[in-house]
């Protein structure tokens, strides 16, 4: 069955279900405020949910600029992990945004870190999806990126023009 891809506004009957796999998913130093965007009416920015049917199988948090789209958090809840609707979830992306660059940023491996071996599987589950590491590397909030990209790479300026954009309030919100 495939998966839809559901606009989640301020009022959705689907944003507790959003809110709590948010929170269980990224650590607290992670999160930005998802509110900006539950209220941008100039789809810069989305709050989407995923649904197979009836049930909820997951988020995804984009923002686009120009012909980038960035995928800020993707997450599927713990008991439906591995069964292949990442993989979905990230196709669903490409065919809605089919002329832009896809880009997620990926906590770096690092063989100190406690998550490690998750990191090692996330960047080896979006290289099977036919994402490539680019150039970009940066530190926020304590931990280092990877900028990894699809249909196309992604440069540095690029990537910064892209979030001074957003820093800069010109979308409508500041994120």
């Amino acid at each position: 069955m495939p998966v839809d891809l559901i606009r989640v506004w301020e009022n959705s009957p689907l944003l507790s279900d959003v809110m709590k796999l948010y929170a269980s998913a990224f650590p607290a130093n992670e999160r930005r405020p998802l509110k900006p965007l539950l209220t941008d009416r100039s789809d810069a920015g989305e709050v989407l949910a995923i649904r197979e049917g009836d049930l909820f199988i997951g988020l995804v948090v984009l923002l686009s600029f120009q012909d980038i789209t960035h995928i800020i958090y993707l997450a599927v809840p713990e008991p439906l992990r591995g069964r292949g609707y990442g993989a979905q979830i990230l196709s669903e992306i490409q065919k809605r945004y089919p002329r832009q660059r896809i880009i997620a940023d990926l906590e770096e491996p690092d063989g100190k870190a406690a998550n490690n071996a998750q990191r090692e599987r996330r960047v080896a589950f979006y290289a099977r999806n036919g994402f490539s590491p680019t150039e970009i590397r940066y530190a926020w909030r304590g931990e280092k990126y990877v900028i990894v990209a699809a249909n196309g790479t992604v440069s540095e300026d690029e990537f910064e023009a892209f979030w001074d954009y957003f820093y800069s309030g010109k979308a409508g919100f500041d994120y």
